[in-house]
């Protein structure tokens, strides 16, 4: 399985909030950095970068070993305003909840160069929904911090209301009780094809406790400037992946239509994917296995829709590309998974 480019990286605050959970309940923190040939010192530092993949390893491993699937969830929901840099601020000291909400989206460079926060909008609802390139496949704790995170920022955006606010999570329900997930009770959504925080268009022109336009300038003319810094950062692997995920329900996915999204010629490319090490052909794979297997094991979404969404013109197509993959049909590949919880990591050592 070919794996994102090392380049591919996360900030590390969200790695240094988890060590103090991992520190709180009795975890060797510092064994566990080492293990990653990671520095514990200086984690916390805004301008400390940790790679991506390994972000969501330790996340994994730290809730594997707290035997609670739902400890980060509610730790990251209990984030104390400010560990995040300028990041809290641009959307709190916001004049409107929309205002804030579509601030948080517009900075996630800071907060990475592959992962994103994306803010759309209805006649009914804005959503600020969190993505991660199709390549990574287990980032179901990572999420879930940033699911905390968000929920919270959104409370106090709202001023504490938040008797509206729907919550799309992508994987399946938690096995542990959560605090979080028993406040908004049904208003939470699992298995769903996205992942985010949901807010009734009539909330959005509300104006937050915290609104400040001062301070706001302030942080974002600190802000404007590292984007600008980052702004070539982005890892070219990721942006074809991205891409080639907008692309592929098109049923039209070839190298000439996602170059002309990237705004470059096909032979560029074909250049970049084999400066990564890979070739379009072997990447549009790779992109479509891993969307299979999150959309068969953590959603209910229909066979039909799930081949659209992974650019299959016919169901037949999908589920022999599926068999070409597992061995079995997309059905059994769901069944599986259902009857026996371990079977997603066995199904991933496997193949």
């Amino acid at each position: 399985m070919f794996q994102p480019a090392n380049s591919a990286w996360v900030q590390g605050s969200p790695i240094a909030r988890l060590g103090v959970l991992a520190k709180a309940r009795g975890l060797d923190w510092a064994a566990i950095l080492k293990s990653y040939d990671i520095d514990a010192s200086g984690i916390d530092d805004p301008d400390r970068t940790v790679d991506m993949a390994t972000a969501l390893n330790l996340f994994g491993q730290v809730a594997g070993a707290l035997g609670d699937d739902a400890q980060i969830l509610d730790h990251f929901y209990e984030t104390p305003v400010g560990f995040t840099e300028g990041y809290d601020y641009v959307g709190l000291c916001a004049e409107t909840v929309r205002n804030g909400l579509k601030n948080w989206a517009r900075v996630t460079l800071l907060r990475s160069n592959c992962a994103r926060t994306i803010y759309s909008e209805t006649s009914e609802a804005a959503k600020l929904e969190w993505t991660i390139p199709s390549l990574y496949r287990d980032y179901t704790q990572f999420s879930l911090a940033f699911l905390g995170w968000a929920i919270r920022r959104t409370e106090m955006l709202l001023d504490g209301a938040y008797e509206d606010v729907t919550i799309h999570v992508s994987s399946p329900a938690p096995a542990s009780r959560s605090r979080v997930l028993q406040k908004y009770g049904h208003r939470v959504k699992f298995s769903q094809p996205d992942h985010g925080v949901i807010v009734p268009v009539a909330l959005l022109d509300l104006r937050p406790p915290t609104a400040d336009p001062v301070l706001l300038q302030i942080i974002e003319q600190h802000v404007e400037r590292i984007i600008k810094e980052h702004s070539t950062e982005a890892s070219p692997l990721n942006k074809i992946v991205e891409a080639m995920c907008t692309i592929l329900k098109s049923g039209d996915c070839t190298a000439e239509a996602v170059a002309r999204e990237l705004g470059m010629s096909r032979r560029s490319l074909q250049r970049t994917l084999g400066d990564q090490g890979t070739t379009y052909r072997n990447l549009l794979t790779d992109v479509r296995r891993s969307m299979a297997e999150k959309y068969l094991v953590n959603t209910e979404l229909p066979m039909k829709e799930i081949a659209f969404l992974l650019g299959f013109s016919e169901i037949s197509t999908f589920s022999r590309a599926v068999k070409s993959w597992y061995g079995v049909s997309p059905k059994s590949v769901r069944q599986r998974v259902h009857e026996l919880p371990s079977a997603r990591a066995s199904l991933l050592r496997q193949h």
